[in-house]
């Protein structure tokens, strides 16, 4: 509810709408707060802001102090952490542009080849691997053939 209301904040030009959508909805919104407060943070620091209430309401200044001292701790993690994503998406994004890049670039030229290009370039990787794994003609080896869309198996004895 809160979302909509900033998103109506944000639309209404004069202030009147939003105020009659606050009247509606922010007495809902205060009870939701009463009874879950802090609803919109992790479980963590949650339970921490409610022992540093709860410590408040008591007058305990020293498990307020450790409170304060475990929701710092977990702040410093958070911060860390988001500097660690940060650091990462420095990266990730443009690799991942140049990724897209020479994508495309390789898309266009393969489709620029003639079927004799394909046809030559299928023969060398078909001879290297027949050199590289020491095929002989007693071997069976199976042909693709991409004219006919069919599988041959050609064996020579």
């Amino acid at each position: 509810m809160e979302s909509f209301l900033l998103y109506v904040r944000e639309k209404d030009e004069d202030g009147k709408l939003t105020n009659e959508i606050y009247n509606i909805i922010g007495p809902i919104l205060e009870k939701e707060k009463a009874e879950k407060p802090y609803s919109n943070v992790r479980e963590r620091e949650r339970r921490i802001l409610l022992a540093i209430e709860n410590s408040l309401n008591k007058g305990e200044t020293t498990s307020l102090k450790n409170n304060l001292n475990d929701l710092s701790g977990v702040i410093e993690n958070n911060q860390k952490a988001l500097d660690r994503a940060r650091k990462t998406n420095k990266w990730t994004v443009p690799i991942s542009i140049i990724g897209v890049l020479l994508t495309l670039f390789i898309w266009l030229y393969g489709s620029s080849l003639s079927n004799k290009d394909v046809e030559r370039i299928s023969n060398q990787i078909y001879s290297s691997i027949k050199d590289s794994m020491h095929i002989t003609s007693s071997d069976s080896v199976i042909i693709i053939s991409k004219q006919n869309n069919s599988i041959k198996d050609n064996r020579e004895h």
